[in-house]
């Protein structure tokens, strides 16, 4: 009987106090704002330089748009030679000095770079070159011969004034042109293959600071004037 009695007391509990939640929440009317504990909303972390790193770990703040950076926000490290120098390769059929169209496009660049950076007092070098097998070919009749021997309009020459009138004709002053005939003197490859050979047809030319040229500075030795008068004849 008494456990009846209890099991009763129970459930009596129970719905009363099911009753009660529903009560309370009946008598919440509409629109009726319910305290409690606040949310805090915190605030979008600012990138102030939009350059993808916060502001709290960027190092390097008010750095430039578009510019790479690394997981600091810093600018990466850049050679600045590279930034100033251009240089660009053509290359001839055997025995043509026939500007192909397909490097026009490169011409375009080194052209772009003289007429708009007047401030870096930039010099354009041009080399053209032959391959052994040309100018063994050039040796074959005594007229090719007194012409290699003289310096005059050789297949080289030809090439690197080619390249040079394309330059001055879209506005690059002569002035700064400078111009050699290399010959077969600076082969860059074996002329044992046709690949190989095509390598060494080729006008070598290269946009850098003057005083670099003069003075053999910026990538070394290797575009310095001294160089150049070496092995090859200025013209």
């Amino acid at each position: 009987m008494a456990k009846k009695l209890c099991e009763t007391i129970v459930v009596l509990v129970s719905v009363l106090a099911l009753l009660g939640c529903q009560t309370s929440l009946k008598n919440i009317e509409p629109n009726q704002i319910i305290e409690g504990t606040p949310i805090t909303l915190l605030p979008e972390a600012p990138d102030s330089d939009v350059v993808g790193v916060l502001d709290d770990i960027d190092h390097c703040p008010n750095t430039p748009k578009n510019v790479s950076v690394d997981e600091l926000g810093c600018p990466m490290p850049v050679d600045l030679m590279d930034l100033i120098t251009m240089d660009m390769r053509i290359f001839f059929e055997r025995n043509s000095n026939e500007l192909q169209s397909k490097y026009f496009p490169e011409l375009e660049k080194v052209t772009d770079k003289m007429l708009t950076s007047p401030d870096l007092d930039l010099v354009v070098v041009l080399s053209g070159h032959t391959s052994e097998p040309e100018a063994l070919q050039l040796t074959m009749t005594g007229e090719n011969l007194k012409q290699r021997a003289g310096g005059q309009f050789q297949l080289g020459r030809k090439r690197a004034q080619l390249v040079k009138s394309y330059l001055i004709n879209k506005g690059v002053p002569t002035s700064k042109i400078y111009s050699f005939d290399c010959a077969d003197n600076m082969q860059v490859t074996p002329n044992d293959t046709e690949e190989g050979t095509l390598m060494n047809q080729r006008v070598y030319g290269k946009a850098l600071p003057a005083y670099d040229f003069f003075n053999g500075q910026g990538h070394g030795q290797m575009d310095s004037f001294d160089r150049y008068k070496a092995f090859c004849q200025q013209f």
